[in-house]
């Protein structure tokens, strides 16, 4: 159980869809990594549709939100 909070509470590099990466990440190359320096990290996907689902957040290309811990 304790390992599945840690995989649900960890960002992943995402593919970069247009020219910038969303709040939480930083562009290298054609992908958005996470920062590291964020206490609690943002968690995006690529928007397919919209709104965004509830409980995330649009911003620009991705959905994002930001798990609680």
């Amino acid at each position: 159980m304790f390992s599945l909070a840690l995989v649900l509470a960890t960002a992943y590099p995402i593919t970069k869809v247009g020219s910038s990466c969303p709040y939480g990440y930083y562009s290298q190359g054609s992908y958005c990594l996470p920062n590291a320096a964020m206490q609690r990290p943002v968690r995006a996907v690529h928007q397919t549709s919209s709104p965004c689902p509830y409980g995330t957040y649009s911003a620009g290309n991705y959905c994002t939100w930001t798990p609680k811990r």
